[in-house]
């Protein structure tokens, strides 16, 4: 994630290589997201969540 506390990549690719076919849900913890109105917190949270799943290839 964004924080890089969580190698967000690596474990959306280990739920596909589990068989994992559920929903995914993001819940930010960063000082940034909570310091936006709700509106761009979504947007923004939104364009982190299409990157990552880019980046795992998924």
């Amino acid at each position: 994630g964004e924080t890089g506390v969580i190698d967000l990549s690596g474990f959306l690719q280990a739920l596909k290589t589990a068989g994992y076919d559920g929903p995914v849900t993001p819940e930010p913890f960063s000082q940034k997201v909570r310091e936006m109105a709700p509106a761009d917190a979504v947007t923004y949270t939104g364009k982190l969540l299409q990157d990552v799943w880019a980046q795992a290839g998924l």
